[in-house]
């Protein structure tokens, strides 16, 4: 894979983001790569966890703004269906029946917000930065609300996907986005507890576990919610003011 990096040790599966250069902003490829990856991990039976986390500066930066506004040569149903590929991508590790841990640092930005609310268990160094940045670029936290709104007080979601400002890991524990922060290394040894716990407890327990809570939690129907949201972005997507506000920010950041 050239946009994502994995290791073995202790039982756990490292999935790392390797895009850097670009604070690992995810595009179709790397989205496919992570949907893969989730996808396999669900299937091995040796696996007692994962550890997702990224390479360089920030742990995301969401997704790709050059990547965003190509999609205006793309027509309405081609943007859908790749929408559904990015909702496929959180959904892969949401389902994942091995708990899955996330240690962010530097900026989680709009989607990349959804990957931390897939998570199960989520620990950020004390000085990252978060933004549902996505109105300030004319678009909607769509594709990822379903799944931030499962984990994060709604009232806290509503607050920062409607003004896009930035906030940080104290606003992010007191929402219930992330369960953790502190420095590199206190956000190190409470991941190593944790993984310790799982490695001890039954993994088939934990996978029901997982499912039940999946469960009980009252929604509509999920494909009725991929639908709603995948033609929600699929409609800013390519939208004059939309496109307009994102050829000002690459502009502005060249």
């Amino acid at each position: 894979m050239e946009y994502i990096k994995t290791e073995e040790e202790n039982l756990f599966l490292k999935v790392i983001l390797n895009r850097p250069e670009k604070r690992n902003a995810f595009h179709p490829q790397m989205i496919q790569e992570i949907t893969e990856v989730f996808n396999g991990a669900s299937k091995n039976e040796e696996l007692k966890g994962i550890l997702l986390y990224g390479e360089g500066s920030s742990f995301c930066a969401g997704a790709d703004l050059s990547w965003m506004k190509s999609m205006v040569d793309y027509s309405l149903e081609e943007n859908r269906e790749d929408s559904k590929k990015l909702h496929n991508m959180f959904a892969a590790i949401e389902s994942c029946p091995l708990p899955v841990l996330c240690k962010a640092h530097g900026h989680v930005m709009g989607g990349a917000l959804g990957l931390l609310a897939a998570c199960d268990i989520v620990a950020v160094e004390e000085k990252t930065k978060f933004a549902f940045s996505e109105v300030q670029l004319g678009l909607v936290p769509a594709v990822i609300s379903p799944f931030v709104l499962k984990k994060m007080s709604a009232a806290k979601a509503r607050e920062f996907m409607i003004t896009g400002e930035r906030f940080d890991a104290s606003e992010a524990i007191y929402s219930n986005l992330v369960h953790f922060s502190g420095d590199e290394d206190e956000v190190n040894e409470f991941l190593v507890k944790k993984m310790g716990w799982i490695q001890k407890a039954e993994q088939k327990a934990i996978a029901a576990t997982k499912n039940l809570l999946d469960q009980l939690i009252i929604e509509k129907q999920p494909e009725q919610v991929k639908e709603i949201t995948t033609k929600l972005i699929a409609e800013r997507r390519v939208s004059d003011e939309a496109q307009a506000r994102l050829r000002w920010f690459l502009d502005a950041n060249k």
